[in-house]
């Protein structure tokens, strides 16, 4: 009995250290307008935001690429771990939709604090995703109609 009273007393604090939710989120299309500034994909009660655009990425060596970069900021006094599944579309057609494990990602990020996405293609892989080349030799391949950070879930801990 007292082993099962401790254990229900363990549970109970691991409960109230963490909390995990799950979100809808929606699906972004590219026709015309390609944003170059930040765009609020998602906020969440002023606990979180996410936010996207599309920046060219020049490289030193390789072709030049459009990225679609993104910020996730904190607003809360909790840390947040995030999680979602990108759903990238290239041409209309979801390319990653099918590849839960490939396509998964996620970042924390502290209290207050922001994180974003960066052209550096040694770095944050999590908080970028390819776009298409657009190199002055080299534009040929599908660019990116549309994305989703599909099932999008977060963790907070104290």
């Amino acid at each position: 009995m007292l082993k099962l009273l401790s254990t229900l007393i363990m549970m109970s604090s691991f409960v109230t250290l963490f909390s995990q939710t799950q979100y809808t989120t929606e699906t972004i299309e590219f026709e015309d307008v390609r944003p170059s500034d930040w765009v609020v994909y998602f906020e969440d009660n002023q606990n979180f935001k996410i936010e996207y655009k599309l920046i060219t990425c020049d490289y030193t060596s390789g072709y030049d690429q459009e990225m679609v970069l993104l910020k996730v900021t904190n607003l809360s006094t909790e840390n947040i771990k995030f999680f979602w599944h990108a759903e990238l579309h290239y041409a209309a057609v979801c390319k990653t939709c099918n590849d839960q494990d490939e396509y998964t990602f996620g970042t924390e990020v502290p209290s207050g604090q922001s994180v974003e996405g960066v052209c550096d293609r040694s770095v944050g892989f999590d908080l970028k995703f390819f776009s298409g080349f657009n190199d002055v030799n080299y534009k040929q391949g599908e660019h990116l109609t549309a994305f989703k950070l599909g099932t999008l879930t977060t963790e907070t801990t104290e």
